[in-house]
């Protein structure tokens, strides 16, 4: 059976290692801390990929959502908590768009939506440990537009009556960034670092879920600042955008590693990129840049590569806002 090459081993979320004294708490420094492993050391097959998956989903639902997320708010200057119990569930069906339902108290996010998000981050962290600055910030984009979204459009498509609908696992292997742009021993020598060096691995367990923090967090900004329910207008995306990024400067987190996940929900609930959520993208990367609790941990290289991606993110997403 092919190997799949995912460098991603442990359910990558930072766990708070103190609640007592919660407001002195920040994500960054703390990722992998008691979290439990869900992924072999080295590449995975399919059927190992959806076991992966599953135990992603369920780290994130029985743990870290009440250990983790809701205290990381809590920390966030000029940022309201929820004044009631919110509730996270991995959901399947065919839909692939994250929600807030006010009714229930509910935040949902899709089970097939991690495949997508895994995939498009392992690209992005395989470009920032493999190029220099700025190298390959359109090839990233290039993969996501060409390769991936597609592959979600045709999961989609395919539903009702796919293993989407039924167990929310994605039928059929997604292309990788690897499968073109590496070599073999380009490949070994990312998976080498992440395994044998502590900093690489914290950041590779950054990069891998930040956009679903940032979309949970987003969600959680709807149940505060629109808690009879979201419009859906323009104004109101904003403001939860703006509730996230405050959420996740505060914990240490770039939102740039975050913003990924926006062209893979867009894509999936409208099948192209429109400007309005272009416009969101850009305004996003341009004034968030790299927090210094981030740069403290991981060092100048790091944080300059990142600093590239988020300038041509604004850049680019401005050209796609303004078309």
């Amino acid at each position: 059976m092919t190997r799949i090459d995912i460098a991603f081993q442990a359910v990558v979320l930072p766990v708070l290692l103190s609640f007592a004294a919660v407001s002195t708490v920040t994500w960054a420094g703390q990722a992998n801390a008691l979290t439990p492993l869900c992924a072999p050391a080295g590449p995975m097959n399919w059927q190992e990929m959806h076991q992966f998956v599953g135990c992603v989903a369920e780290g994130l639902r029985d743990e870290v959502w009440a250990e983790n997320i809701l205290p990381g708010i809590e920390i966030a200057p000029g940022v309201d908590a929820p004044d009631r119990a919110i509730r996270l569930e991995i959901t399947k069906g065919c839909s692939l768009v994250p929600a807030y339902d006010h009714n229930r108290g509910v935040v949902s996010f899709p089970h097939a939506l991690f495949y997508f998000t895994l995939y498009f981050q392992q690209a992005m962290l395989f470009q920032f440990l493999g190029t220099s600055p700025g190298e390959g910030d359109e090839d990233l984009l290039s993969y996501y537009d060409d390769r991936l979204r597609p592959a979600l459009v045709r999961e989609r498509m395919a539903c009702p009556g796919s293993d989407l609908q039924k167990t929310g696992r994605v039928s059929r292997q997604l292309p990788s960034i690897m499968d073109r742009r590496m070599t073999n021993a380009e490949r070994d020598a990312i998976f080498r670092k992440v395994n044998s060096d502590p900093a690489t691995d914290r950041f590779q367990a950054y990069v891998a879920l930040s956009p679903v923090f940032f979309t949970l967090l987003h969600e959680v900004g709807h149940a505060v600042l629109h808690p009879d329910g979201s419009s859906g207008e323009d104004h109101e995306e904003i403001e939860a955008d703006d509730y996230a990024a405050a959420v996740l400067n505060a914990n240490g987190l770039p939102v740039i590693m975050g913003l990924g996940i926006h062209q893979i929900f867009h894509s999936a609930s409208r099948g192209g990129n429109d400007s309005a959520l272009a416009c969101r993208v850009a305004r996003l990367a341009r004034n968030h840049p790299v927090p210094a609790a981030f740069v403290d941990e991981f060092g100048q290289d790091i944080a300059n590569r990142l600093e590239h991606f988020r300038r041509f993110y604004a850049d680019e997403y401005q050209r796609r806002c303004d078309a």
